[in-house]
């Protein structure tokens, strides 16, 4: 995770989707062929409780659920997907 003017943003999926289960929404942009999240600056708590979060990511002590995780996942990955135009569901009629 590192400063880009008035954002943190990120391109880890896994801990996109960890900030999520915590309460921290990151936006989700298109930058050339890879995907950032984002994330505003905006109070000194919330700032901090995500430094906090991708700390403890980062050196292996984060901890949550594994099935609320899996699902929240699959719901990352899915917006990750169709925002770069690679949604594997998408269905063809015949």
């Amino acid at each position: 995770m590192h400063l880009d003017g008035d954002a943190y943003e990120h391109s880890n999926l896994v801990l996109a989707t960890v900030l999520l289960m915590k309460g921290h929404e990151g936006e989700l942009v298109q930058k050339g062929a890879q995907a950032l999240w984002r994330y505003p600056l905006g109070s000194e708590m919330a700032t901090e409780d995500q430094l906090l979060i991708s700390r403890q990511f980062a050196n292996g002590e984060c901890r949550v659920e594994p099935v609320a995780f899996a699902r929240c996942l699959r719901r990352v990955r899915g917006k990750m997907y169709d925002l770069l135009g690679m949604n594997t569901h998408t269905r063809t009629s015949s």
